[in-house]
């Protein structure tokens, strides 16, 4: 299976949402506080913070990191922290073609999940 466009997209805007919420760097993960709406300026206009579908991502995540913990632990080495796909692979002590498949495997997780939320076919 080859990387899926929207979903890369929506896991690059997860992995963003993730390194600017929290302060965990032991390796551990941390979900960040849901503020979901806030002002902007002080005025009474309401902004929505973090967009809908990276949080609707962010609770399949929780569930991948329970079920595939090695699946979980690629995403947060590249979405969240910026790692090389071979430093993954040497970090997980594995081929960096094993990487690639857990990227197309998270993927399909994710497509299969979001698919009915967002209206798009994967």
């Amino acid at each position: 299976m080859a990387s899926i466009k929207w979903v890369e997209e929506l896991l690059l805007r997860w992995g963003e949402y993730q390194a600017g919420g929290n302060s965990c760097r032991s390796g551990g993960y941390c979900s960040p506080v849901y503020n979901l709406q806030g002002r902007v300026d002080g005025n009474s206009n309401v902004v929505d913070l973090v967009r809908p579908e990276i949080i609707e991502v962010d609770k399949v995540m929780c569930d991948v990191k329970i079920s595939h913990p090695n699946l979980f632990s690629f995403a947060i080495g590249w979405y969240v922290r910026g790692l090389s796909m071979r430093l993954i692979a040497s970090r997980a002590r594995c081929h960096i073609d094993t990487i690639y498949s857990r990227r197309d495997s998270l993927h399909g997780i994710v497509s299969s999940r979001m698919s009915g939320r967002l209206n798009v076919k994967g």
